[in-house]
Parts: structure tokens; C-alpha cells; sequence
């Protein structure tokens, strides 16, 4: 059976549900404790040539699954059941060659990161589709003129990956945009 790390920093109470399903799926749980969460995703994993480390974790206010040689449809399908049984994981990483020396703890963060990254990418894909809606003759030509610059900006930021400094401060250019379009 191949391994799933289970962090339950946020929702503690979905862990049977979790487990149980993993299992039905020939999937092996590891669940790790807030004080374990310092020690190197390798270890935890029960991977060769990993030591425990002194350090001792505290909780981190979100859940985590990290999957050890899991195909997609298996993903998936935990996925499905997982919605079925109000138990849903949405922050999932495959263990690499990478994250496998890192304190689970880090990847808990960067992961996060990641994700709030993506929230405001996710926010200015919905604003961008909108703005196919949008008359310029419905507009005054100078708040149109300051939409338009700060479109074609969030279009440019999502397309060469900047910062998440850079990606927010776009988002907010472009959110500010629209709402200051002013009607002809």
C-alpha cells in the first residue's frame, strides 16, 4: 500500500472520514500531530535515510495531504468521496524528490502561499472573462483609459508568473479599475 501524508491543522474532525476512505482506496494513512509537523516530510513518510529531528512543531491552521506515488484517478476518486462525506482535503501535494527534505511545516507554508497566489490569479481570470461584457461607449474615455491600462497589466501579470507581491497589487489595480468605470 502506498503512503498519504495527513496534516489536520484546521479541521481536525474530518480525520476518520479521511482515513477511511484512503483505506478503501488501499491507500495508507500517516497522520501526523501538531508537534510532529517540524520533522522533514521524508521522515514522515517512513522514507530510508531520514532521522527524527529534536525539533517540536505547533499547529498550523490548515490541512494537507501529501501523496507518495499516487496516480491521478486515484486522486480523483478520493476526491469524490471525499465530497460526498464533507470531508474535502483541497490542499494536496505530491511528494518529490524536492519537498521530500523539507520540514513539513515549510511545505505547509509555501503551499499556502501558493494557494493565495492562485486565489488572486483565479480573481483576475474571472474579472478578465467579464470584461468581455463591457461596451467602451458605455464609459466615460478616461475611467475606460485607466480600466483598460490596468487590464491589459493583469493580463501581462498572469502571464509571466510574477511575485505575489506583484500579482496582488495588480489585482487590486485592475478590482479598483472597475469599480471606478464611470458611465457615459
Amino acid at each position: 500500500m502506498k503512503n498519504v501524508l495527513l496534516y489536520f491543522g484546521a479541521n481536525p474532525e474530518k480525520k476518520d472520514n479521511v482515513c477511511k476512505i484512503l483505506e478503501d482506496l488501499h491507500l495508507t494513512p500517516i497522520v501526523v500531530s501538531d508537534e510532529e509537523n517540524s520533522q522533514q516530510v521524508g521522515y514522515l513518510m517512513k522514507l530510508a535515510d531520514f532521522t527524527k529531528q529534536s525539533e517540536k512543531g505547533e499547529r498550523i491552521a490548515m490541512d494537507l495531504m501529501v501523496f507518495e506515488d499516487v496516480d491521478d484517478d486515484t486522486i480523483r476518486e478520493f476526491t469524490k468521496f471525499s465530497k460526498l462525506l464533507h470531508c474535502e482535503m483541497p490542499q494536496k501535494a505530491m511528494l518529490t524528490e524536492h519537498n521530500k527534505n523539507w520540514k513539513l511545516c515549510d511545505l505547509l507554508q509555501e503551499i499556502e502561499k501558493e494557494h493565495a497566489y492562485f486565489a488572486y490569479v483565479e480573481k483576475i481570470h474571472t474579472m478578465l472573462n467579464e470584461s468581455q461584457h463591457l461596451i467602451i461607449d458605455d464609459y466615460t474615455k478616461d475611467s475606460w483609459k485607466a480600466y483598460e491600462t490596468a487590464f491589459y497589466a493583469a493580463y501581462d501579470a498572469i502571464q509571466k508568473q510574477c511575485s505575489m507581491d506583484e500579482i496582488k497589487a495588480v489585482y487590486e489595480r485592475f478590482y479598483k479599475a472597475k469599480e471606478g468605470l464611470k458611465k457615459a
